[in-house]
């Protein structure tokens, strides 16, 4: 059976003034328990950029400002994907 993982937090981003980018943060969870998944990995397809969650499942990624698709997985889970413009 193959779990899913829930992105939170993914509206959460700000631009950052120096450098025109982009940050993304939130926490990954699993979808029915809530509880945080260390170590799922964060990234964007497009820019081949990725970082790993903590021991709270938060992650702060950063990007280049526009259309952005992040990607979320973790062994057992499936893969979430979502679009950000």
């Amino acid at each position: 059976m193959r779990r899913s993982l829930l992105i939170l937090g993914m509206l959460l981003i700000c631009v950052l003034t120096s450098g025109q980018t982009v940050s993304l943060s939130g926490y990954v969870k699993d979808a029915s328990s809530g509880e945080a998944i260390i170590g799922a990995l964060v990234y964007t397809s497009d820019l081949k950029t990725g970082v790993s969650t903590n021991e709270y499942g938060y992650y702060s990624l950063q990007a280049a400002p526009g259309r952005q698709t992040i990607k979320c997985s973790f062994t057992g889970y499936v893969i979430e994907e979502v679009e950000l413009d």
